[in-house]
């Protein structure tokens, strides 16, 4: 596992940068837990009147050792989703393993009566045969598909764009509608992009006043167009973004329905 791990980061962002990602996936697994705590205090302290609700998308074979604290986040009305048994790419695997990894993960959630309708791949990795799983399976809606609103790269980071074709499914906003689809009872929510992870490892833009005009610049854009505004952020960065999210919620107050 560690091994396809180490040969996805390459492919996906190059060797340097490779080590970069190692030294916050320590920091991860030695502090996860109390930065996960530290992001829930947050929110739960500036959003609690708008009622802001995030969905967490959660590798199932956390669910046993972190029940407590799921179990507290669904509440609190938090929702939850799947991400994968264990954090592997479902496109390694065949159809029947890959209905097998959606199968486990969907009455792991059910036996321990946290019922999910939701379900986001590992490395948002998928193929035709894990669409077909999916639409055997009892979920509701996935949301693995990438609409990228901006590119603010110079030639090396243009590079790292191009290496998200390798494994994600994208597209620029300029040739599709950021919307939800429908396949049979199926719903597939697009993710907003650029996300934490481009912004801050891929384009190298650290500063929260930068990371919230981006976004913010793509929520007008969105709103104007009618179609979605999807977020999607990591745990291990929030207090990175924490800044930036707050001021995107703020200013879509302005934002009428």
């Amino acid at each position: 596992m560690v091994r396809r791990y180490l040969s996805h980061l390459i492919r996906t962002k190059g060797f340097f940068d490779v080590l970069v990602r190692f030294t916050q996936i320590i920091r991860h697994f030695l502090f996860g837990e109390k930065r996960f705590l530290q992001m829930i205090t947050f929110l739960e302290n500036n959003f609690q009147n708008q009622d802001i609700k995030i969905t967490f998308c959660i590798t199932t074979s956390l669910l046993n050792t972190h029940m407590i604290l799921f179990k507290k986040l669904q509440e609190k009305g938090y929702n939850l989703a799947a991400h994968g048994f264990f954090h592997i790419d479902m496109t390694k695997k065949n159809k029947r393993e890959q209905s097998e990894i959606i199968r486990k993960s969907y009455q792991t959630f059910e036996k321990l009566n946290m019922p999910i309708c939701g379900f986001r791949c590992p490395y948002l990795s998928y193929n035709d045969d894990t669409i077909r799983a999916f639409k055997t399976s009892p979920l509701l809606w996935i949301s693995n598909d990438i609409i990228v609103w901006e590119n603010h790269g110079n030639r090396r980071n243009n590079n790292y764009l191009k290496k998200l074709g390798y494994l994600y499914h994208w597209t620029h906003a300029d040739q599709s509608l950021s919307l939800p689809r429908f396949m049979n009872q199926l719903v597939e929510i697009p993710i907003t992009a650029p996300d934490d992870e481009m912004l801050l490892d891929r384009y190298n833009i650290k500063k929260p006043k930068e990371i919230s005009a981006i976004w913010l610049s793509i929520l007008k854009k969105s709103y104007n167009r009618g179609e979605l505004f999807h977020l999607l952020f990591h745990p291990e960065r929030f207090s990175y973004i924490k800044d930036a999210i707050n001021e995107v919620i703020l200013q879509s107050e302005n934002f009428s329905p």
